[in-house]
């Protein structure tokens, strides 16, 4: 067995040693590489950061001037105006998707945010929005968008529904929507629930209403109420519970008579006639001015007879009330159903719920919410957590204290373009956020919303 020689060991390390430096140097380029792509992203979107500040700073009136409010410039805006500096790592860019993005916020501050879209794994995303503070944002990265709520100064009384107190504190109910067609101003939200009472005996489907069926899960039949009768042209179906009888229904109709379509006009300098939509003697032209005959039409194209008679329209449903022929009223009669359909109130028996202060049993029914039990024994109902408001109109009352404070003019937060509509429909004229603080009957308040990098 031959013995390796200390050349043949000497040239094997050698070897080995220069493949170990060529897949480490070929390992030092790759990372080199991605630490190119990794800078060459940030340094896109610093430099367009640092573009979009200097944009803001130098040019005037173009900073955003009222909370809430947002402007945009764009990488194209940037190059014609000279604030890039290094326009060539920007060649794969789109100009017009690649902005910054300055807002006012309610404090005060100015908040950034530089968006890149230049076909890389580098530009930006964001994540799904959400309701927050200033102090959640990123500094120079998340993304933030504005409602408002439009506000109106009023030193009127507040009558709160249902009680009519002037007072907010000596109200407790609560709803999600406006309980009332003339209460339509609400305070601001709260978290309540429905409450309850444990209860024992009858409980009635439709908190007390009527019905032919048995609703399902109410199983006993209690006291019979009025009665419903209606008419059908056609056989209802049989029923334990229904009536039928045979009887004649009526409905009329209305004739009308036909109108001019066209005149036939004559002259007699002239054989023969023309058709003309004007009445000859009327016509503009000095001659066929003689009225040979006139057509008559009831659709506007087909000529009738002077006397005839245009197809009769129905001008009423099919009844029980008679009607008798006239010259233009027609009456028309054919056999139908007379049905009557006895109705009664449908419960079930032992514990179940009480849903103050409607007493309906289920929370589909109740409509008032409370922060606290409103009377003894009463269970809050987990489930129907919401928030919920206490609503009230404006009132003229020497006896109560004013407001002289600001009044939500809407029941939810909107855009701004929303919001301006609402104050012109009160009569305020403004155009713009700036419009609006500089008026000092209305103002509004800001919910911000955020979204982060992914």
């Amino acid at each position: 067995m031959e013995k390796e020689s200390y050349y043949d060991s000497e040239n094997k390390n050698s070897w080995l040693k220069g493949l170990f430096i060529v897949l480490f140097a070929i390992l030092i380029m790759f990372a080199i590489f991605f630490i190119i792509k990794i800078l060459s992203g940030g340094k896109i979107e610093n430099n367009l950061l640092k573009a979009g500040k200097d944009y803001y700073k130098k040019e005037d009136n173009l900073l955003p001037e009222a909370a809430g409010e947002c402007n945009i410039v764009t990488l194209d805006q940037l190059m014609v105006n000279d604030y890039v500096k290094n326009e060539k790592i920007f060649t794969s860019c789109d100009s017009e998707s690649t902005y910054v993005k300055v807002c006012k916020l309610e404090s005060g501050k100015y908040h950034y945010t530089p968006v890149i879209q230049c076909g890389t794994k580098e530009d930006t995303k964001f994540g799904d929005w959400k309701v927050g503070t200033e102090k959640d944002l990123v500094e120079d990265k998340s993304d933030v968008k504005f409602t408002f709520m439009p506000k109106m100064f009023s030193n009127k009384a507040k009558e709160y529904y249902p009680s009519k107190k002037t007072s907010a504190t000596e109200v407790s109910e609560l709803y999600a929507s406006a309980p009332n067609a003339e209460y339509t101003y609400k305070d601001e939200g709260v978290t309540a629930t429905k409450w309850y009472t444990e209860a024992n005996g009858k409980s009635y489907w439709g908190n007390g209403q009527y019905s032919s069926t048995q609703p399902s899960g109410y199983a006993n039949r209690g006291n019979e109420g009025p009665s419903v009768t209606s008419t059908s042209a056609t056989r209802p179906t049989e029923a334990e519970y229904r009536t039928i009888s045979e009887i004649t229904l009526y409905r009329t109709t209305t004739s009308s008579k036909p109108y001019v379509l066209s005149y036939s006009c004559i002259d007699r300098n002239y054989k023969g006639s023309i058709t003309s939509t004007t009445p000859c003697e009327q016509r503009t032209e000095n001659n066929y001015n003689i009225t040979l005959g006139t057509y008559y039409t009831c659709d506007g194209k087909t000529s009738i007879s002077k006397n005839a008679t245009c197809t009769a329209t129905p001008t009423s449903d099919w009844t029980t009330t008679s009607c008798t022929n006239s010259e233009t009223i027609g009456c028309e009669t054919k056999a139908g159903y007379q049905y009557t359909d006895r109705r009664w109130q449908w419960y079930t028996t032992g514990s179940y719920r009480k849903y103050y202060p409607s007493g309906a049993s289920s929370a589909a029914g109740e409509t008032t919410y409370y922060v606290n039990a409103p009377i003894a024994g009463a269970k809050s109902d987990g489930p129907t957590a919401t928030t919920v408001y206490k609503f009230y109109k404006l009132i003229e009352d020497s006896n109560s204290t004013s407001t002289n404070e600001y009044v939500n003019l809407s029941d939810k937060y909107v855009e701004a373009t929303e919001m301006i509509e609402i104050f012109k429909k009160n009569n305020f004229e403004v155009e713009t956020l700036k419009d609006i603080l500089n008026n000092e009957k209305i103002k509004y308040s800001i919910k911000l919303e955020y979204s982060n990098r992914e």
